[in-house]
């Protein structure tokens, strides 16, 4: 594809990186109020999930976002589907990206798409070995993989790539590894904070007539991380001498080279392959439909409040020319957080057994629930028994009495009562004496 771009003059290069440096003056010392956008806090690493059976209803609908100075721009973008609600209907809102799916090693997925498009869609997997299949115009299809590897990946369309990406259909995929704390099974991965960053761009050309637009005109004006443009994007929370692991998913059409304004990078990982030898960056490449996770390791010495930038060393952080903008946010100093998933998915976190005499007790733990509803079920002489428990993230206890002595097979469910996402555990035995 022929891309026009409106290319930087050195001196007004220069120029903007020299703004961007008293920016970040200002910001180091402004605190809270340093910058528009408010900080997410830490998210710390997640604590070890038990790998399950995972199923996903998603939609792919036309919306809308809001761009600095363009106002609302048409999308087409992914959106979850709650239980009992069509695709249709208003509250579902297609989302820029799409939403963070985050499963542990091992665990199966399922994921029916639902497409509101007014043409064929599909959803596709690099490095997952899903089969590929479209589904049609108000109709649906399933894909089914096993999440076998750790690492940062994307998911998109299919299906005329040049047009639906660029309108918005993808996303971000996190496999985790069994050690928690760790973005592959190597201790050298090891975090204490993470942010998921997946890098786009929109020309409002394009979405304001997909169909008719000419893609050989196609000449981005809006550099996006996370599908916002600074000021709109997010400040990411990381704690002084802590290691933030950023991944970055590239879903552009086009390469970009990101930088940490004030320390270096370390690639642990490309395409969700860990490197035998990471290696320091001061700005790195990560070309069109690449994931690339590196670790930056905050200043020991830095105050709370204080800020460094991460920015496309490119220097895409323009808004339709106006600076600043695009593909910039900051890393913001803050106090150390409890941990929070990144993604949609619910946690089964712990699922254990114990038996005093004839009474089996269940304990399970999980997490990133709005709020859960818990099934313990467990199969006693070809019947199941089952409890059935409604409460927001937390640990849930079920308890059996009067068990014959034998071994039984328990299974817990847990699904998320807004998304209607359901996280399945892996089949077990307890045996009663």
């Amino acid at each position: 594809m022929i891309r026009r771009t409106k290319n930087l003059m050195p001196g007004a290069g220069l120029a903007l990186l020299a703004s961007l440096l008293v920016l970040v003056t200002g910001a180091a010392g402004a605190g809270d109020g340093g910058q528009a956008a408010a900080a997410a806090a830490p998210a710390r690493a997640a604590a070890a999930i038990v790998p399950a059976s995972v199923a996903i209803d998603m939609c792919a609908k036309a919306g809308s976002t809001t761009l600095p100075g363009a106002g609302a721009v048409d999308i087409w973008g992914y959106a979850l589907k709650p239980v009992g609600v069509d695709c249709s209907d208003p509250s579902v809102l297609a989302s820029l990206p799409g939403p963070v799916i985050d499963v542990a090693q091992g665990t199966d997925v399922t994921l029916t798409l639902y497409n509101e498009l007014g043409e064929s869609t599909s959803v596709v997997f690099p490095g997952q070995g899903a089969e590929p299949a479209e589904a049609p115009s108000a109709g649906s299809q399933s894909y089914a993989f096993s999440a076998s590897a750790p690492g940062t990946y994307l998911y998109q369309s299919g299906t005329n790539i040049s047009r639906q990406v660029p309108m918005g259909l993808y996303g971000a995929l996190i496999v985790r590894p069994a050690a928690a704390g760790q973005a592959y099974d190597d201790l050298s991965t090891a975090y204490d904070t993470e942010a998921v960053l997946v890098l786009s761009e929109i020309d409002p050309d394009l979405n304001a007539d997909p169909n008719g637009f000419n893609l050989l005109d196609w000449s981005p004006t809006y550099w996006l991380i996370n599908g916002k443009a600074y000021p709109d994007t997010a400040e990411l929370g990381v704690t002084a001498g802590g290691r933030a692991l950023l991944r970055y998913a590239n879903a552009s059409l086009d390469h970009h080279t990101m930088t940490v304004l004030g320390m270096h990078q370390r690639i642990v990982a490309k395409d969700a392959d860990p490197l035998a030898y990471p290696f320091d960056v001061v700005a790195e490449t990560i070309p069109a439909g690449s994931t690339a996770d590196m670790i930056a390791t905050v200043p020991s010495g830095a105050d709370v409040g204080a800020k460094f930038a991460l920015y496309n060393r490119q220097l895409r952080i323009t808004n339709e020319n106006a600076f600043p903008g695009g593909q910039l946010t900051f890393l913001s100093v803050q106090l150390a957080a409890a941990p929070r998933p990144l993604g949609v998915v619910p946690q089964l976190l712990t699922l254990n057994a114990t038996v005093r005499a004839h009474a089996v007790r269940f304990v399970a733990r999980a997490a990133n629930c709005r709020p859960c509803v818990a099934r313990m079920k467990m199969r006693v002489r070809g019947t199941w028994r089952a409890v059935r428990m409604v409460k927001s993230s937390g640990t849930f206890v079920a308890r059996f009495a009067n068990v014959p002595s034998g071994r039984w097979r328990y299974v817990a469910t847990i699904r998320d009562s807004s998304t209607g996402i359901q996280v399945t555990s892996p089949a077990r035995t307890v045996r009663v004496r």
